[in-house]
């Protein structure tokens, strides 16, 4: 008889990779992590737990050449720069307004 890896319940799995069980079911309905349907319960073995930690690594990162455009704005990262405020810092209102007056007088010029 062929050896059987012992299957996990959905709590059991969860636990495993300290996830809830509502994160772990939306892994599985996006198709992230194998699963086995046994008597209309979803099981896991130790093994699909491992190929998603696996398929989860992020590489390193890498400086990129050129502006980076950011995904909040659309603007190259060397524009986000003129502002004068550290990364990650928070605008008030204020100086929000200011810096977007500035930057427009200097993508379309002064008003003449």
């Amino acid at each position: 008889m062929e050896y059987l890896p012992p299957l996990l319940f959905e709590d059991e799995a969860a636990a495993a990779l300290r996830v809830s069980v509502a994160t772990l079911r939306r892994i599985r309905k996006r198709g992230e992590i194998s699963t086995r349907l046994i008597s209309g319960r979803w099981r896991y073995t130790h093994a699909d737990l491992v190929e998603y930690q696996e398929n989860q690594k992020v590489g390193a990162c890498v400086e990129r050449a050129g502006p980076v455009r950011s995904q909040a704005t659309g603007l190259p990262g060397d524009q986000n720069r003129r502002t004068g405020m550290r990364l990650g810092t928070t605008m008030t209102a204020v100086s929000e307004a200011r810096v977007a007056h500035h930057l427009a007088q200097a993508i379309f010029g002064k008003p003449k």
